[in-house]
């Protein structure tokens, strides 16, 4: 996987995040890519808590992949299918 898939979405961000989500979009993409022989794709949300916050994600798929990976995660999440992995709290 190329360094140019991986995309960051505009969101109220200001430069120097910016920058650090592609880094890491980039270092993320290639430590998933060697680990599983580049067949899965990622997604990594950043949003601001509460109501009216901005959400932008960083991603190595397409968009339409994206979305169907996410409608997908939502509906066996909602069905209490899918297990949370939490890594700290608000």
């Amino acid at each position: 996987m190329s360094d140019e898939r991986v995309k960051l979405e505009k969101g109220d961000l200001d430069h120097t995040l910016r920058l650090q989500m592609e880094g890491t979009g980039r270092a993320l993409a290639a430590i998933l890519s060697e680990a599983t022989g580049g067949r899965c794709g990622f997604v990594l949300f950043m949003f601001e808590f509460g109501e009216g916050g901005w959400a932008s994600y960083i991603s190595n798929a397409t968009r339409a992949d994206m979305n169907a990976a996410l409608r997908e995660f939502l509906r066996e999440s909602e069905a209490g299918g899918k297990e949370e992995i939490v890594g700290g709290g608000h």
